[in-house]
């Protein structure tokens, strides 16, 4: 089978290709929550993504595969109700109503196999330089920019190459984001991640030298999410816009990671914001970036907790990109149309400087 990339187990665990049902659930739950988290942040529209992905079995390995036909195993569910049986359809109707809506078509309709693609290098990168950091460190001692990458100098005096944009994921990155497909990896058992780049493949390995870098143990009590996030309180959050469900009188708004369904207060409806939330800029159909004001609701009326959190907002305040800015949005996105093999490197977790 032709693949994009590829999350792998293998070791002398693993006998026979079987894998056991609990760490098979843990190792699908967590390439979940890490794959998502990566690709929303790639393109916040394909929060609505479903995956029906492969599972390969054989002696000493358990890997799920990203197959070259992609959109094949992705279908969508549509704020509308209506479930899209491919991601192309979908995008195909979404690009039609923007049509007709006079709207520019936008990131959606981008190449999903390549979209997939920068989501697997993302996360090699982000192993790549946490492994390199010996942790997940939010702040970088020694550091310098050169042209469009950042030299990191690690404690042991080494140094690694990266793209600006992988240091802005990192930034924003929860420590705890890879724990599930950590916690399972031992002395006989790495985890491999592989991405397809023209004729080659590369890898990148939690193995127990570096699990401990991203497995966060978790205590006792089940972790709160979002816990800034106080039920009854007024919060001001900054975030992007992934949907509009005119029917439903909501949004989805991206933050931190995590899509939450926010409504307008009493008394307004989603039409009185709604000048608010399209893009002027062709590139984008919602504004990039949006400060929304409300009250959290997290609790039912006997104090229990609910299983989502929603947000009432009485205000939105958008951060849009003017027409003429929009090139420079693109400063770092050079990898779409016009590389060759040698600036293609440039986003490879594989293509390091060690001591200049």
């Amino acid at each position: 089978m032709e693949y994009i990339g590829y999350f792998k187990y293998q070791g002398d665990k693993i006998q026979n290709g079987l894998f056991g049902a609990r760490e098979a659930a843990t190792a699908l739950e967590g390439f979940d929550e890490v794959f998502r988290y990566f690709l929303i942040k790639e393109e916040p529209e394909f929060s609505r993504l479903q995956f029906d992905l492969p599972i390969k079995i054989e002696e000493g390995s358990w890997e799920i595969l990203i197959p070259d036909d992609i959109e094949h195993c992705l279908y969508v569910l549509a704020s509308t109700g209506i479930i899209y049986s491919s991601a192309k359809i979908y995008f195909d109707n979404l690009a039609k109503k923007a049509a007709e809506d006079g709207f520019f078509q936008t990131g959606p309709a981008k190449d999903i196999k390549l979209i997939f693609q920068k989501t697997v290098l993302s996360i090699q990168w982000i192993i790549k330089v946490v492994s390199h950091l010996k942790g997940f460190l939010k702040t970088i001692d020694k550091a310098k920019i050169k042209d469009d990458n950042v030299i990191i100098t690690n404690t042991d005096g080494e140094e690694i190459s990266v793209p600006l944009r992988i240091i802005s994921l990192l930034e924003k990155c929860p420590s705890n984001l890879f724990s599930k497909l950590a916690s399972i990896v031992s002395s006989k058992q790495k985890l491999e991640v592989g991405v397809r780049i023209q004729e080659r493949t590369e890898t990148t390995t939690i193995s127990e030298v570096n699990r401990s870098y991203f497995y966060v143990k978790e205590d006792n009590d089940e972790q709160v999410l979002l816990p800034e996030l106080v039920d009854g309180k007024e919060v001001t959050l900054t975030g992007v816009v992934t949907r509009a469900n005119e029917s439903a009188q909501s949004i989805g708004f991206l933050y931190q990671g995590h899509v939450i369904t926010c409504k307008p207060e009493k008394g307004k409806s989603l039409a009185d914001f709604k000048n608010l939330l399209i893009s002027q800029n062709h590139k984008y159909l919602y504004v990039p970036a949006m400060n929304l004001t409300g009250i959290v609701e997290r609790k039912t009326p006997h104090g229990e907790d609910k299983e989502k959190i929603r947000i009432f907002f009485s205000s939105l305040e958008p951060d849009d990109v003017p027409e003429e800015e929009s090139d420079q949005s693109d400063l770092f996105d050079r990898d779409d149309t016009n590389d060759n093999d040698s600036s293609s490197n440039q986003d490879n977790p594989s293509s390091e400087t060690k001591g200049e």
